[in-house]
Order: C-alpha cells, then structure tokens, then sequence
C-alpha cells in the first residue's frame, strides 16, 4: 500500500502510487469553494491482486458536518465493481453510477440535520483491471457536496470530475526539492535551515513563507532572490504541519540519506521526494 500526504482541503492535488506492483495515479480534489476548510482526508490505493484495485478515500480530520459526498471519477481502461462503507454514526447516501462519465458518487449525512457530526469513516471502492502491473490506471476523486453548520459551509454536487479543471491552476513540484533540481540533496535541507534563520524565531507558516515569495519582501532578507528556483512554500513543508522549521530540515536530510542507503520511507520523511501539485483557485 502507499499513501498519500494528509492535505488541507483545498490546497493540494496528489499523486499516488501502488509502487510495489504497477501504478496506480489518482488526483485528489478538496473543496475548492471552501480552500479554508479543516477538512482533511487520505487517499491511498491496495493492490489486491493482479486483476484488482482498491482505491480508500478515509476521512483523518472532520470540523463537523451534516452531510457530505464524493466523486471518484475512473479510467477507461478499469471496470468499476462496488464500494463499501465503514460509517455506522451516519445516514449512508445512495450510490450514483454514471457509466459515461465514468464516475461514482456516495456520500453520508447526519441522523440529524440541525447539529454536525465530527466521526471519521472511509469510502473504499473496488475495480477490475486487465493486470497492474503493465500500465497505469488514473483516478480523479472530489469533495462535490459539504454541508458544515460549524464552519457555516453548504454547497451542492458536483458530478464530473473534470468539471474543477476550469475552477483550479497546478503547479508541479517535489516534496523537500528547495532548487528544483527534480531530487533530494543536502543543499535543500539547507535552504529550508536558511527559511527558518530568516524568520528571526518567529513561527514561519506555509502562508506566510507565500506571502513573502509572491510579494518579493526584503526583510530580513530577498525572499525571492534568496530562494529563486522555490515553486513554492510547501515544498519545504516536509512534515505537512503547516509550519517550516529545522524539523522539516531533519527530514529531508533523513531522506537524503535514507535514499543513497536504499532504505524504506515508509517510517521516517515518507513523503520526501514525492510529486505533488499545489492547486489555486482561478477567479
């Protein structure tokens, strides 16, 4: 199994992969009317065998809703089988098949519409392949129905998947690559140490560290000059608190190592050295 980065809803699109047999790819769409929302989910994939998938869509931080849905939009080349839901708190909604589009709709809601629920679930959909191991199968999923009174949050459907394409502009990167030398190098633990440096001890977010960037301040120092091949401020987020500090330089120090010695990920830094893509929203 490999799984993704926990994510903001809103802020990111991931890429995944079931590296050990084949690739399996899945863009993950949060709520792009709602980019300040707490809710936050995994997406992750199973190899069951070489005939089958098993895509997970689990639910790790919930504010608080009374109802919610997605759409897993799927490939050509996979046949969609059925789905199952571990819910047991919540109203399980009906399941939408639309073969044309390719898409699977289901959702849940609260047993009562005037208070939110804040319990975590998942949404585990099955599909049959001609083999894994061969080719790549693509997978689009999306928050398309949200309704929270606690962060005052109520929008409709969305069936198509593609649909966000003209609501979202993506910018490409990878985890930990401060240069964008399109790898994990000691130098870029160092950039991410200078970040810090500059913050003067103060707490340096993500949005912030954005901020600067896109606003080329110059204090303490050139932020744009001094970090001119950055994407953007994720990329030093290594550890996805939110915040850049010598954590996250640790980290990709420890990925670093842990890739000219061959060793797993899967313990420390998992997520160093993976391709995500920072999504806005286009007005």
């Amino acid at each position: 199994m490999k799984k993704t980065k926990k994510f903001m809803a809103g802020l990111l699109a991931l890429t995944i992969a079931a590296s050990n047999v084949g690739m399996v790819s899945a863009d993950a769409y949060g709520i792009v009317g709602a980019p300040n929302s707490a809710f936050e989910y995994n997406l992750y994939a199973n190899v069951l065998s070489d005939t089958r998938i098993q895509v997970v869509f689990e639910v790790v931080n919930n504010p608080g809703l009374t109802e919610m849905g997605v759409t897993l939009q799927y490939g050509e080349n996979c046949t969609y089988t059925n789905m199952e839901r571990t819910s047991f708190t919540y109203i399980p909604s009906p399941i939408s098949i639309n073969t044309e589009n390719r898409t699977v709709f289901t959702g849940v809601g609260s047993t009562n519409t005037q208070q939110d629920n804040t319990d975590l679930f998942q949404f585990r959909y099955y599909f049959d392949v001609e083999s894994v191991g061969e080719t790549t199968y693509e997978f689009k999923i999306a928050i398309s129905q949200y309704a929270s009174l606690t962060e005052e949050i109520n929008f409709s459907r969305i069936q198509n998947c593609d649909d966000l394409y003209e609501t979202v502009e993506g910018y490409p990167y990878i985890l930990g690559d401060m240069n964008d030398s399109k790898g994990i190098e000691i130098a870029d633990a160092t950039l991410v140490m200078d970040a810090v440096s500059a913050s003067q001890g103060t707490n340096l977010s993500v949005d912030t560290m954005n901020w600067y960037l896109e606003n080329e301040i110059e204090t303490p120092i050139k932020w744009r000059e001094k970090f001119a091949d950055l994407i953007c401020a994720e990329v030093a987020d290594a550890n996805g608190d939110t915040f850049i500090t010598k954590e996250d330089a640790n980290d990709i120090l420890q990925a670093y190592s842990n890739y000219g010695a061959s060793l797993p990920m899967d313990e420390i830094a998992p997520y160093v050295g993976e391709k995500y893509i920072k999504t806005v929203t286009v007005e």
